[in-house]
């Protein structure tokens, strides 16, 4: 576990470099902060069929995640827009995933089994949400203006592998770098480990309109070409402000 946060807080030193100290300054070279991530997924009563039960639903469940929101709990949610079995993403500012998951599993969507959803632990960029909550409430009869984005899961490749080397070693500095490249571009607008060391390794966000851009830039990172990470990705609406972009 010490390794592991040792290479997280790395992470963030590299990825997000405009957030650096200057030299000789005592705190840290990095602002971060860890987030509870919730991926909804279809549940097993799910369809695209609608009714006015599944209208009502829907209604109900966009209403539980206003309430979430205005509580301060909830700091970003969206759905993803490729129709697939991964329906859309909360990231909430809670002390545990157990108390993120108790709100979560209310949602009425989450009841009726319409979806289902898992969580984990996620190390992001620090102020993620306070921007557009400051703006809805010096304007609260505001719309919010949802912005396309592209979300990239990182997880393990057909070669990972959780043992070192002198060429993995070697290669993930390079996979730093690039994150680095990526970040300086101002495109990548969010990333960061997951800190529960599973099969779903880490977080890209792009302030992308295109998917095949955002895949071009993300497949160059040297992990992904020896297949130790691999990359699914996925167009995510949000509100403008969710993000720092």
């Amino acid at each position: 576990m010490k390794r592991m946060l040792v290479l997280s807080l790395m992470f963030f030193a590299i990825v997000f470099p405009s957030l650096a100290q200057q030299a000789g300054e005592s705190k840290p070279a990095f602002e971060m902060d860890t987030y509870q991530v919730g991926l909804f997924k279809r549940g097993p009563r799910w369809s695209v069929e609608q009714t006015e039960e599944s209208r009502r639903i829907q209604s109900a469940h966009l209403a539980h995640l206003g309430k979430m929101s205005e509580a301060g709990k909830l700091v970003g949610a969206g759905p993803f827009l490729d129709g697939g079995d991964l329906r859309g993403i909360l990231i909430f500012k809670a002390a545990s995933i157990e108390e993120a998951r108790a709100m979560a599993e209310a949602d009425p969507a989450v009841k009726a089994g319409r979806l289902i959803i898992e969580f984990h632990p996620w190390l992001g960029p620090k102020g993620i949400g306070e921007k557009y909550a400051a703006e809805m409430k010096s304007n609260p009869s505001a719309k919010a203006q949802m912005v396309t984005y592209q979300f990239g899961l990182l997880v393990k490749g057909q070669k990972w592998t959780g043992e070192s080397s002198p060429d993995l070693e070697r290669l993930q500095k390079d996979h730093l770098a690039h994150i680095r490249w990526m970040g300086e571009t101002g495109k990548l607008v969010a990333a960061g480990p997951f800190l529960d060391d599973g099969f779903l390794r880490g977080i890209l966000i792009f302030r992308m309109d295109s998917t095949e851009e955002a895949r071009a830039m993300a497949s160059r990172d040297p992990m992904m070409k020896i297949n130790h990470l691999a990359f699914e990705l996925h167009p995510l609406m949000m509100a403008r402000g969710v993000f720092k972009d």
